[in-house]
């Protein structure tokens, strides 16, 4: 049953038309994604309520479930990083992510944290069985679901950007995951000691006087 339903999805993400709706060859999204829902998640959403299935916990660690669910997780990450992508598809599939624990998409995940859903995000959905209602910063929230694997990435946001909300999301992940300022001072300071480039010295350095300060 896993492979069926992931099979689907993949063969609706690929196809020229999504049940009767034209879409892009290359990113494999409808056309028109402006306040719209792919509605091919109806698949993916199936696909995972069976794969959290205690009945199918079994399956877990077979060579073939981890193949068919890397596929899965690797067009949700298209999907987040297509621009042509609507915010509630991009969102969606952030939020997927973190409920797949996917290691593999911390960078794009790290990309995407200041990604926000709203509730007029959700107004031309229409009928999606099972769609969760998420609202918020879904791509910081995967990214603390994801927990420790994310570190680099996110550490990266505070060396990389100048963009204050940016770096407001990335050291909230940094510190929902550690649960201690002290820690995550000692994680910045060993990031800080490494890094050669002065402009990223520069910025983490700005993240070590902002830590005292900022909400978390």
């Amino acid at each position: 049953m896993i492979r069926f339903l992931i099979l689907l999805v993949a063969g609706v993400f690929m196809s020229s038309h999504v049940y009767g709706v034209e879409v892009d060859k290359a990113t494999g999204l409808p056309s028109d994604t402006a306040n719209k829902f792919d509605v091919s998640f109806q698949a993916i959403i199936d696909s995972v309520k069976i794969i959290n299935n205690d009945a199918e916990k079994t399956r877990m660690f077979s060579g073939k479930y981890i193949e068919e669910k890397s596929r899965l997780v690797w067009r949700l990450q298209e999907i987040l990083g297509a621009p042509s992508s609507s915010n509630l598809n991009r969102g969606m599939s952030a939020f997927y992510l973190g409920e797949f624990k996917a290691n593999q998409s911390v960078s794009v995940l790290a990309q995407n944290i200041t990604l926000q859903l709203k509730m007029q995000d959700y107004s031309d959905v229409g009928s999606i069985q099972g769609l969760p209602l998420v609202v918020g910063f879904a791509a910081q929230d995967a990214l603390i679901k994801i927990g420790i694997p994310c570190i680099p990435a996110v550490i990266r946001n505070l060396a990389e950007s100048d963009d204050a909300k940016v770096r407001e999301l990335s050291l909230q992940v940094l510190y929902r995951i550690e649960g201690d300022k002290d820690i995550l001072q000692l994680r910045l300071q060993k990031a800080l000691v490494a890094e050669k480039d002065s402009a990223k010295q520069a910025r983490l350095q700005t993240a070590l006087k902002s830590l005292a300060e900022i909400k978390m």
